[in-house]
């Protein structure tokens, strides 16, 4: 099995569940391809959660901005530029006072 997100255990639950029988090689095809399906949308929710750190930022600098200006005039990709994120894209969180 290529993936561990889900087990043939919890596939044969599933079948049990959907009263589907299915030989030993078909569970086992099975099993690979919906974990190979869990893993894209873990990607995809990956991407949607970037998405939304993303425009969380942009809204929270447009609040602050729109207080003291009438029209803004940064992009969110002008605001990202300026907040540091690692090798992998994730935003850098500055350590919480107290933490070593």
């Amino acid at each position: 099995m290529k993936n561990s997100k889900i087990t043939k255990k919890e596939i044969r639950r599933i079948l049990d569940l959907a009263k589907i029988t299915v030989q030993p090689e078909e569970l086992t095809k099975l099993t690979e391809d919906l974990g190979d399906i869990i893993v894209e949308i873990d990607k995809i929710k990956n991407l949607s959660e970037d998405f939304l750190v993303g425009n969380v930022i942009f809204q929270q600098v447009n609040n602050q901005f729109s207080l003291t200006s009438k029209k803004m005039t940064y992009s969110l990709e002008r605001i990202k530029e300026n907040f540091p994120v690692t090798e992998g894209g994730d935003p850098v969180i500055p350590p919480i006072k107290g933490d070593k």
